[in-house]
């Protein structure tokens, strides 16, 4: 057993206890996306993109102790001790919830807390286009949901989830690192486990979750090639997989998908990632005026984009997205919110990437 507390220290970690969550409430009341602190100087919350400095909270040393005594448990203090960093999620007593970063720097411990809010939000206040949104509908294949970290991805999943468990039911069975969003049953029984606390990695839950009877299944982050190959075969078997990815961009991540094979792979699992594929959605969030609006690529797997992927052909894809239904290039959006005004031509041009929309932006 640890040494027990005194007396004082239980008093200070109480103390720490209510400052963490009064400082989180301050956060969800300014609309911020993340806290940063550093010891002795003011934290900053990330609102709309921006740090704000909020100059009368700064934390010591020991306030710092004792905030890692509050917030870890012994499994994830010894990570930290071993690998300098530990990433978790929790919940307060006002049921927000985040995802937290703690780590070394300098010698000294830091913390990056990234709000997740509280509950799942309504998938109308996040203008998630209609087509993703019916993605829930889809009973077998794979669905990739990818951007950067902080971009909104597991968002969009968790409200993707949310719809299957409200209207559909089933077995729904997430793989995450850590547990981010909190799904209660309805009509679907969900079990969320977490990687390196319910279980060692990615590849050990992937095997066992073929065997645990789940209908839809998340994958938490798949970025290596037995990852892939594992959801497309968990996919070709009639789950329904969703999975997120390190990528901006729907057609540089299905590149990047078949880039992670062997050459000798390579043309094999273009093939079964193409009769595999349901969509990528991938999104990204622009600062627009006092807010963070989010843009996205959607990709739908139809026989032409199927053909394309199997063939090798993903850069044509793009051509595809700009014609048909339900499809659409964040870029374009970009390039709409520049012509109405939104943007002006300095932060459109930070984002736009294709040379065509460039070129109309210098003129």
């Amino acid at each position: 057993m640890g040494k027990e507390l005194t007396s004082e220290e239980k008093n200070i970690r109480e103390q720490q206890k209510i400052n963490i969550e009064k400082l989180l409430w301050i956060a969800v009341e300014r609309h911020a996306s993340d806290i940063h602190i550093v010891l002795e100087r003011p934290i900053q919350l990330r609102i709309n993109g921006k740090c704000i400095f909020l100059e009368d909270q700064v934390f010591s040393a020991e306030e710092m102790k004792y905030l890692i005594h509050f917030l870890l448990n012994d499994k994830q203090k010894k990570c930290l001790q071993e690998t300098g960093e530990v990433t978790f999620a929790f919940s307060t007593s006002q049921k927000i919830r985040c995802r937290a970063s703690i780590f070394l720097q300098r010698g000294y411990y830091a913390a990056v807390f990234h709000l997740l809010g509280i509950g799942i939000p309504k998938a109308e206040t996040l203008k998630i286009p209609q087509s993703v949104l019916e993605l829930y509908k889809e009973n077998q294949g794979l669905v990739i949901v990818s951007g950067a970290s902080g971009s909104g991805r597991t968002t969009t999943l968790a409200v993707l989830l949310d719809r299957i468990n409200q209207e559909i039911g089933g077995h729904i069975l997430t793989l995450e690192s850590p547990v981010e969003y909190l799904h209660v049953r309805k009509k679907a029984m969900v079990h969320q486990r977490g990687i390196g606390l319910d279980v060692v990695n990615y590849t050990s839950a992937l095997k066992a979750a073929i065997r645990e009877d789940a209908d839809v299944l998340l994958v938490g982050e798949a970025e290596d090639a037995e990852t892939i190959e594992k959801m497309i075969t968990a996919a070709e078997m009639g789950h329904f997989v969703f999975g997120v990815m390190d990528v901006v961009g729907a057609v540089e991540t299905i590149e990047r998908m078949t880039e992670v094979f062997s050459p000798e792979q390579r043309k094999t699992m273009q093939k079964r990632l193409a009769y595999a594929l349901k969509a990528v959605v991938s999104q990204r969030l622009i600062p627009i005026g006092d807010e963070q609006r989010a843009v996205f690529d959607v990709i739908l797997a139809d026989k032409t984009v199927r053909n394309l992927i199997e063939e090798g052909k993903t850069a044509s894809i793009k051509e595809v997205m700009q014609n048909e239904k339900g499809m659409q290039r964040m870029e374009e959006t970009i390039f709409e919110w520049y012509i109405q005004g939104k943007l002006d031509r300095e932060q459109a041009l930070r984002y736009v990437r294709d040379a065509s929309l460039v070129e109309k932006m210098l003129i």
